[in-house]
This record gives structure tokens, C-alpha cells and sequence, in this order.
């Protein structure tokens, strides 16, 4: 049944229960976890990014989601950080890779963002990061501007 299926996923010692195959999940459930994604929605930052001079020295603002899938699935029947991501280090290499060099693209950036996540987080098979520029200085009509990019492990 599903209690053996867990039990390769997760260690035994969070597992293997009595009443339950999982946390707040009855055994006679015939469902399962079939996929995790977590995302990080509106990172805000204002840094040097951007083509032009004038730009670059007055900073500009922008927006950062990161959504990211992997091996994830123990964490979400488990209830167990370890098992999972932590958003609060997931912040923190955005914020690394925004302090550790500024960037004329906004794609370049958010690659960027995307490998060093994908690095830093073993669990993770695939990540998707967002740039949004919300300081669009030279096209007066447009709200924002972005760019999206997606990394599979193994095609790095």
C-alpha cells in the first residue's frame, strides 16, 4: 500500500506510524502527493542593473519570483523543513547574486538567480526565475518589464 511507498521516500522514523501514513493523512487514503512546486513571489530589489548609464547610477526597481521543483514530495507528507527548501536561504542567494555584480539584462540576471539556486539546493530538478524591471524610465507608458528563465539540472 501507500505506507510502503513512503517508506522508500521518507525515513522510517517519520513515516512509519501507527494511525497515520503521513501527517493529518488516514491510511484508507487512496490519494497521494504526485508533485511539489514552491515559489518565492515578489522578491524586491533596487540595485544597478540595467543597459544605460543613467539608469545604472540612479538604480532601478525590480521584482523576483523563483518557483522551483525537485525531489520535494517528502517534505510536503512529512511536514518536514529539512526535507524541503528553506524561502529564507532561497532570499538569500537572490540577494547574493543582486549584491555580487550588477547586470545590463534582466534574462542575465535571472539565469543568474536560477543556476545559483539550482546550485545551492540539491533537491531541486528544475527552477524558473522572473526579473521583473519596475522602473522603466525611457518607455514612460509601460507598468514593468521581464524576463523569465528556466533551468533543468543536467542541462546546466
Amino acid at each position: 500500500g501507500s505506507a510502503a511507498v513512503l517508506s522508500k521516500r521518507c525515513p522510517a522514523v517519520w513515516c512509519r506510524r501507527s494511525n497515520v501514513t503521513t501527517r493529518g493523512q488516514n491510511r484508507n487514503d487512496q490519494s497521494r502527493v504526485s508533485h511539489v512546486r514552491l515559489s518565492l513571489n515578489g522578491l524586491r530589489l533596487l540595485g544597478p542593473h540595467g543597459v544605460y548609464d543613467d539608469e545604472r547610477a540612479a538604480g532601478n526597481e525590480f521584482s523576483v519570483d523563483v518557483h522551483m521543483e525537485g525531489e520535494l514530495t517528502p517534505a510536503a507528507v512529512t511536514d518536514r523543513l529539512e526535507m524541503s527548501v528553506d524561502f529564507d536561504q532561497v532570499a538569500e542567494v537572490v540577494l547574493d547574486v543582486h549584491r555580487r555584480q550588477p547586470f545590463h539584462l534582466i534574462e542575465s540576471f535571472a539565469d543568474a538567480i536560477a543556476h545559483a539556486v539550482l546550485e545551492r539546493f540539491a533537491l531541486l530538478t528544475k527552477v524558473s526565475v522572473s526579473v521583473s524591471k519596475l522602473t522603466v524610465r525611457r518607455l514612460s507608458s509601460v507598468r514593468s518589464l521581464s524576463a523569465e528563465v528556466i533551468r533543468v539540472r543536467g542541462d546546466e
